[in-house]
């Protein structure tokens, strides 16, 4: 699952494919034109999602699309701007995805650097005595805090929402952006205020300004003698963090191209930065006579208390390989499930029955539940067609006991932490059709992956897809651990069993 840079992200048949499908599927619930017409526009989108082609426009893609002008023609029935919009927003979501999710890959070098040269003391150019590892060791917390803050406010640039005007809502109801929204995986914000991006682009400029200052620090210690910089990178990240720095200063927007402008030249910004770091050349001898030997010993010791605090949640982590969703991108995706199951039950006076699979659905459920608007109660169960091996064994299967008293005459919502083949949760289905009389069901999942023999069953809610692979984390475990990792990703191969 890697990550795309940020300068191939662009408006595309695969974008607008995205966007369009969902109106059509809005048109086709509502019944507002032919079916079949509806339909037939809906194919011909599917098999243009993998489809990157760039397309500057809507225009151009329509002339581009296969659509019949019967099929152009409904969407006419929409503001061409909010459209246009809605595409605009699913590609500055792609693009925070790779620049600030990228981000975490030199949060992890900083990590490295902080333990490669923990013990190498360090005084001068800086006010206080260290080691040259304590000052990474700084950067990577701040740089942590900083991508915490920054994929929190994502909400307010990454949603559906035209604008603030309550006019906006006359071309583009609320309800049409409650059913846009869990298509495109966009936030539906309500009320939004465009001080609110203000704030994203304040946590923006405030990477871009870290960026700088340890630039600063390393270019103070060359001045001393104490480290050999590639003058080229250093001046082209500084470049980059200039441009990106002027883009979010002023009248900041969501405009695309400029957008897209200013996260690119943060990408080029710390991948230059990045290189520079790891192939600087140290005067270990020079930083070593800038620290005063004064309590050195008490020092280190200290140094390594900090460390075992500052590197604590690491240590968890060494079970993932490739990382796929850190923890503030988890966030943002709860946040997001939470925002669509209230609209499906906002107005309900008798309680919904949220029913979890543990163990898996535990974190999720704990996560989600106090953001949930809607009365409700809540079951779990243990129940899993898995082993100790990573594929269903029906031989698992089970009779379940079902309290009628709980289910009977309820709406009920089946949490899970991943839809796989999707065969644990259709066996729970059928056994509560069976035994209870519920009024209905829905499905909400975490995650789902791109499994083409799905059993007949889909979640009604899902959170965001992962790759067809072994997962750890967040819920997620191997032989029973590790579900407190902070991440969701691949498995570590020296972790897995022969």
């Amino acid at each position: 699952m890697s990550r795309v840079s940020a300068s191939q992200i662009n408006l595309s048949y695969s974008v607008f494919s995205k966007v369009l499908k969902p109106y059509f599927s809005y048109v086709l619930q509502k019944k507002l034109a032919n079916e079949n017409t509806c339909k037939s526009a809906i194919s011909k989108l599917d098999a243009l999602l993998g489809d990157h082609t760039y397309s500057p426009d809507l225009d151009s893609f329509l002339k581009s699309s296969g659509l019949t002008p019967e099929e152009i023609e409904i969407l006419n029935k929409f503001s061409r701007e909010c459209i246009l919009d809605a595409a605009n927003k699913l590609v500055i979501k792609y693009l925070n995805e790779s620049v600030f999710g990228g981000l975490y890959g030199f949060r992890n070098t900083l990590r490295d650097l902080a333990i490669e040269h923990k013990d190498l003391s360090q005084g001068a150019p800086f006010k206080d005595v260290a080691s040259l590892g304590y000052r990474f060791a700084l950067y990577y917390s701040s740089l942590k805090e900083l991508l915490e803050r920054v994929h929190t406010s994502r909400r307010y640039v990454e949603l559906v929402n035209l604008n603030s005007s309550l006019d906006s809502y006359l071309d583009y109801p609320v309800d049409l952006q409650d059913f846009l929204s869990p298509y495109l995986e966009l936030f539906h914000t309500m009320p939004f205020s465009s001080n609110q991006v203000h704030w994203f682009s304040g946590m923006v400029m405030d990477i871009v300004n870290f960026g700088k200052e340890v630039i600063f620090d390393f270019q103070a210690m060359e001045k001393a003698g104490q480290v050999s910089l590639d003058s080229s990178l250093i001046s082209n990240s500084l470049a980059s963090f200039d441009k990106a720095q002027a883009l979010l200063s002023g009248d900041f927007s969501l405009e695309l191209g400029s957008y897209k402008d200013m996260v690119v030249a943060i990408e080029n910004a710390f991948g230059a930065l990045e290189k520079s770091l790891l192939n600087m050349k140290l005067n270990k001898d020079a930083i070593v006579a800038s620290a005063s030997p004064d309590r050195r010993d008490e020092r280190a010791l200290q140094i390594s208390e900090v460390f075992l605090r500052v590197f604590d949640s690491e240590r968890k982590r060494e079970v993932i390989g490739e990382s796929f969703f850190e923890y503030p991108e988890l966030d943002n995706i709860i946040l997001r499930l939470a925002g669509w199951l209230n609209n499906a039950y906002r107005g309900e006076t008798e309680a919904v029955l949220l029913v979890g699979f543990t163990e898996g659905a535990i974190v999720l459920l704990g996560r989600i539940i106090p953001l949930l608007n809607f009365p409700l109660t809540l079951l779990t169960l243990k129940f899993s067609l898995y082993g100790e091996g990573f594929e269903a064994d029906m031989s698992q299967v089970t009779e379940l006991d079902f309290d009628a008293s709980k289910y009977n005459g309820r709406r009920v919502v089946i949490f899970d932490d991943l839809m796989e083949k999707g065969i644990t949760i259709k066996e729970f289905v059928k056994q509560m059709y069976q035994k209870v009389k519920v009024k209905d069901h829905k499905v909400c999942t975490l995650f789902t992956k791109p499994i083409p023999d799905r059993v007949g069953i889909e979640s009604d809610f899902v959170g965001a897809w992962l790759p067809y692979t072994w997962v750890v984390g967040y819920g997620f475990d191997l032989d029973l651990k590790h579900r407190n990792v902070d991440a969701v990703g691949s498995i570590n191969p020296k972790f897995l069993k022969s």
